[in-house]
């Protein structure tokens, strides 16, 4: 008769934390990929201030914190809205 081993649990929490570092590195290179974007790209900022603000703000309070404070009042220069506007539309 052959015997039989218990399974091994360590093997169902290996493929957990295998899974957990991909979604991490998926969530890193889609914030990568919008924090580009965003940085290059003035007509998808427009995009996201008519239709995600809260992203735009927290790209801007980004910028502010790490100085280049520009993106704003370039942006807002642009599109015709006042500066002292810091509420950005939210849908």
């Amino acid at each position: 008769m052959l015997k039989r081993y218990p399974k091994d649990e360590t093997f169902k929490w290996s493929k957990v934390f295998k899974g957990v570092i991909y979604v991490e590195a998926v969530i890193l290179v889609s914030s990568f990929y919008l924090y580009r974007k965003l940085c290059r790209d003035q007509n998808f900022r427009y995009r996201c201030y008519q239709n995600h603000g809260f992203i735009l703000e927290g790209f801007y309070n980004m910028m502010d914190i790490v100085g280049y404070d520009q993106y704003r009042q370039v942006d807002y220069n642009t599109w015709g809205v006042p500066l002292d506007d810091t509420k950005t539309k939210n849908n």
